[in-house]
């Protein structure tokens, strides 16, 4: 029970905290659109959990003036909307979600993010937001490797650097980290960099919870 009104403070409560002040009509109306049709897709806890946290990891990735963080934040939230039918064959994962999406009229850059997001989907990543939903992810799942939950207080005080030591000590992780950095990279972002947004949006979400 106590994870099911988490999940349902967080889903409701938290977008408007993590855009800040001026978000638009037209983007918490696309916030809501997603999210309906995420839970429509997704019922299982466990997968809205994943998709509301990389949400508001992509938030804290997105630069200012540079990135359109709403657009960022849908790109996350919607990022494993297909999950549900393509857990069985990867291959197919991100193009089943991506076309979920092109059919209810979402913007064509969220859309191929989502389509490239797995590289066992074999498309080709090319927009910073492309980029940056991969790094998202895999530092999301880096991080908890570590035995850190998101959001958590021991997340929330943790030294990113120190996180990226010890994710760097998890046998199983160390053939991915080189593509992970590499596109993390890409918008700019070392890894202890990329593990400080998982922590600050941890912190975003912990706070939305508690009311504060």
């Amino acid at each position: 029970m106590r994870v099911r009104v988490l999940l349902a403070v967080i889903a409701v409560s938290a977008w408007p905290a993590l855009a800040g002040p001026g978000w638009a009509d037209d983007a918490r109306s696309d916030r809501a659109r997603a999210w309906d049709a995420l839970r429509a897709k997704l019922p299982e806890a466990r997968y809205l959990r994943h998709s509301v946290a990389v949400e508001a990891i992509m938030r804290e990735m997105a630069v200012a003036r540079i990135d359109d963080a709403d657009q960022w934040g849908l790109a996350g939230l919607l990022h494993d909307i297909d999950i549900g039918e393509t857990a069985s064959d990867l291959s197919r994962h991100g193009v089943v979600g991506a076309q979920i999406l092109r059919d209810l009229g979402f913007n064509a850059a969220v859309v191929h993010a989502v389509n490239a997001h797995d590289a066992r989907a074999g498309v080709a990543r090319t927009s910073r937001l492309d980029h940056a939903v991969y790094c998202a992810d895999q530092v999301y799942w880096l991080v908890a490797a570590t035995g850190l939950s998101f959001p958590s207080d021991k997340l929330n005080t943790a030294l990113p650097a120190t996180v990226w030591e010890q994710v760097q000590a998890v046998h199983s992780k160390r053939p991915v980290l080189g593509q992970v950095s590499h596109e993390c990279a890409e918008i700019g972002l070392s890894m202890p960099r990329a593990i400080a947004a998982v922590k600050s949006a941890s912190r975003k979400l912990s706070q939305t919870a508690a009311g504060k």
